[in-house]
């Protein structure tokens, strides 16, 4: 599935029903007794709404919201708080490490690398005064050198559920469609897609950008986007109709799709399906099956040593 030194990370899930979320874990392609070594990393803390990035070999998790069970009165809460924080994870010594917080606490926001540099965009997070839910339009990147996180021009309005995609050393935002050059620091507006959405992916491969399933879309449209033209071109449909799921470039080019949620008989469920969509030919296959239902996942390649 893929190339023996690079495997899939899922930096945390939810099971099926009737179970508990999950602490972050590691799901590599293939391997069994690297399957088993790599389930002891663990992140510290249980998140959803975050983001993830592979820099230099290392794995960061950054942002989203930390769930926290309690108990009241024999009946279960959660409680939910959003993060700004940073985890880098060392495959060589199988190690998480807490890193320099963003500036800002961020959920359903969005993080891309241009150069070895990490930019996280967008996003919402709950108001200390009042507890109220506020979107953001500011960003910011991880400066290597010093280990800080410093400001960026803020785009025009506040997005969150929105996705980017790295094109030509150049960042692409939608949900509305914006680019953003990291030399001349301005955000400017190109051609939208066709369909609106909310909670979908972008990709690049092969000099385009390729936007997959939002959630609760009717159809299961993907898109293409050719920055010569400024144009989308509707492409085949998705074998399944799910959200929710986790999404990755292989070196190859083409994007791997990992569980979600899905609509069957007039409820929600949770599938484990892996599908490939090869960019290419204009073709999904179903690859293999998750050990378990998994969805809310986010996923990088990351090289592992031997």
């Amino acid at each position: 599935m893929l190339e023996a030194c690079i495997w899939v990370i899922l930096p945390h899930g939810h099971r099926g029903k009737g179970s508990r979320q999950t602490q972050s874990q590691t799901e590599p392609g293939h391997h069994r007794k690297r399957q088993e070594a790599l389930r002891r990393a663990t992140l510290p803390l249980r998140l959803r709404s975050h983001c993830v990035c592979s820099v230099g070999d290392f794995l960061f998790v950054m942002g989203g919201e930390e769930v926290k069970d309690g108990d009241e009165d024999g009946k279960k809460s959660v409680n939910v708080a959003t993060s700004n924080q940073v985890w880098r994870y060392d495959p060589r010594f199988d190690h998480w490490k807490k890193m320099e917080s963003m500036l800002e606490r961020r959920a359903q926001f969005t993080c891309c690398v241009v150069e070895d540099v990490i930019y996280a965009i967008g996003g919402r997070h709950k108001r200390l005064d009042n507890n109220a839910q506020t979107s953001v339009a500011s960003a910011e990147f991880y400066d290597m050198a010093t280990g800080a996180w410093r400001r960026v021009p803020a785009m025009p309005r506040p997005l969150y559920g929105h996705a980017s995609a790295v094109l030509d050393n150049a960042i692409y935002v939608s949900k509305e469609f914006l680019f953003w050059d990291p030399n001349g620091r301005t955000w400017e507006k190109r051609a939208p897609m066709s369909i609106a959405r909310f909670g979908h992916r972008l990709a690049t491969a092969h000099g385009y950008i390729y936007a997959l399933l939002g959630m609760y879309e009717p159809f299961c449209d993907i898109e293409q986007y050719d920055s010569v033209s400024d144009h989308w071109t509707r492409l085949r449909p998705l074998l399944i109709g799910s959200f929710n799921y986790g999404m990755v470039t292989t070196s190859s080019g083409n994007l791997l799709v990992f569980g979600g949620r899905k609509w069957s008989d007039g409820q929600e469920v949770i599938v484990r399906s892996v599908l490939e969509y090869d960019t290419k030919k204009d073709r999904w296959r179903e690859i293999c099956q998750l050990p378990r239902p998994l969805t809310g996942t986010e996923c990088t390649l990351l090289p592992l040593p031997d």
